[in-house]
């Protein structure tokens, strides 16, 4: 038995790595361009603004890391201490504590802004041009047209949610976006999160449809969600990455 809902949303909330784009993109594309360039970006940016907040939060995430008891955790030393006060070993241990970061798949801010600042290259350049299922793309564009907002809501940073839709291979999907959230607002397994989504969208939560490939706690959710399971990664997958 099945029963077909009719519902009619005011909003749309996409889900990334699953639900848009699939997770070999991310996994196999993605990732490894991050993990081959981060000593390259930190040796071309060390001394900018940018890659020094970069370089901070991951050194702090490493404090939280090794407080919470997670012995292994490589550190990162402040700039005046003396172990480790060259711009050569410094780099070294960013890359190593990313390299550790990367392989648990943590979900933490300080990495994914690092990973997004690294993807901006690749992006610009034409190295990496982001992978979006063409069922997604078209849906995106009729549901513009037909009026319905279409947020973006993933774990990874913001700006490399535009990158992703701005250097797609359909072209700049940015125009058909209307806004987008990151972990900032709270996990994808934190009722509260989709509370403080809705009020930034201004939409009410009934009137919002979250598809995503997570499963787990969709029960929980405020709005009415499509939990896509296994169907988006059965699409074929052909990612772009120039050499």
């Amino acid at each position: 038995f099945m029963a077909v809902v009719t519902f009619e949303a005011s909003a749309v909330l996409l889900d990334i790595e699953g639900t848009i784009t699939s997770i070999s993109f991310v996994k196999d594309v993605l990732f490894p361009y991050a993990t081959a360039h981060v000593s390259e970006y930190l040796t071309d940016n060390w001394d900018s603004d940018e890659c020094r907040e970069d370089v901070a939060r991951l050194r702090d995430q490493a404090r939280e890391d090794q407080k919470s008891g997670m012995a292994d955790v490589p550190l990162i030393h402040s700039e005046n201490d003396p172990s480790c006060n060259t711009k050569e070993c410094l780099i070294q241990e960013v890359v190593s504590n990313v390299a550790w970061l990367m392989r648990a798949d943590r979900k933490v801010g300080a990495l994914k802004q690092l990973q997004g600042h690294i993807w901006r290259r690749g992006y610009r350049s034409g190295q990496v041009l982001g992978h979006v299922f063409t069922d997604a793309v078209q849906q995106i564009i009729a549901w513009r047209g037909r009026g319905i907002g279409v947020w973006i809501y993933s774990s990874g940073s913001i700006e490399a949610q535009k990158l992703l839709l701005k250097y797609s291979e359909a072209g700049d999907l940015l125009e058909s976006i209307s806004g987008h959230f990151d972990t900032a607002v709270g996990g994808k397994r934190d009722p509260s999160s989709y509370t403080t989504i809705a009020e930034q969208m201004g939409v009410d939560t009934p009137n919002i449809l979250f598809i995503t490939d997570i499963i787990e706690g969709t029960f929980k959710r405020r709005f009415v969600t499509v939990s896509l399971m296994t169907s988006s990664l059965k699409r074929p997958r052909q990612h772009t990455v120039q050499k």
